[in-house]
């Protein structure tokens, strides 16, 4: 049984970071000197627990934004 409190759905914190070494984004891209953003998904239900993280660039990071809306 699910508590009072308990809520499905997903989760996700949006972070700006410099790649200050290679870093492969979600398209397969190498960013390396420059911004990226880094989306960590959370996903809670009864009994488990998941989390990711997804590296865009700024670019690929808009465009998700605009489809996620």
């Amino acid at each position: 049984m699910m508590g009072a409190n308990w809520q499905s759905g997903l989760r996700y914190d949006v972070t700006k970071k410099f790649a200050w070494r290679p870093i492969r984004t979600v398209s397969g891209k190498l960013v390396w000197g420059r911004k990226y953003v880094n989306v960590r998904h959370c996903v809670s239900g009864p009994g488990t627990d998941a989390v990711w993280n997804e590296r865009y660039t700024l670019n690929e990071h808009l465009i998700w934004l605009i489809g996620n809306k």
